[in-house]
């Protein structure tokens, strides 16, 4: 059965003049090293998240290069979820993790979309228009479908939870290697 075309209209994801300037927190574990370059991140340890320096309400898009795959999370925390832990540990985070393809919120684990490993790039969309709201994720550019609806209209930050040797490269555009269709 092909793909139906999305409905929504992409309108306004991650103007040039905001997110240019984006890069990894500080706020991160102790135990994750963020390189130079402020967009590379990799954990020698159990799971631990690092996230933007820039979180918002609207509707927002980032990608990661997977440069090597342990233990990975991909997806968007508030500014009070637990750091110390995977992304989906508590109600503050929604994710999706290379083992298996499951999606994770509030410590339930739930199948949802397919493995990915080294040099995949993998798509995270936070939607918010017109009273709609879900995440979706895309590997290399394939959309997976909603993993979550009715997202609470909080602020939230494009996140990714890194285990035991785990590192990745965050690009929050505006040039993407997969961009979305509007």
């Amino acid at each position: 059965m092909a793909k139906e075309k999305s409905k929504y209209k992409l309108t306004q994801i991650n103007s040039k003049r905001r997110f240019l300037k984006t890069k990894l927190s500080p706020k991160c574990s102790d135990l994750i090293k963020i390189h130079e370059d402020n967009l590379t991140a990799e954990n020698q340890s159990g799971y631990k998240t690092v996230c933007s320096d820039t979180g918002t309400i609207s509707t927002q898009y980032f990608e990661i290069n997977v440069i090597k795959s342990v233990g990975i999370r991909i997806g968007f925390i508030q500014s009070d979820a637990e750091m110390n832990g995977p992304i989906g540990i508590d109600s503050k985070g929604y994710s999706y993790g290379n083992v298996n393809g499951y999606k994770f919120f509030n410590s339930i684990r739930r199948k949802y979309g397919c493995s990915f490993k080294e040099k995949d790039i993998i798509g995270a969309l936070l939607y918010r228009e017109s009273g709609t709201s879900f995440i979706k994720f895309y590997k290399n550019g394939k959309d997976l479908g909603v993993a979550f609806y009715n997202i609470p209209h909080e602020l939230f930050y494009p996140a990714v939870s890194l285990y035991g040797g785990s590192v990745v490269n965050f690009n929050f555009g505006p040039y993407f290697a997969y961009p979305l269709d509007n």
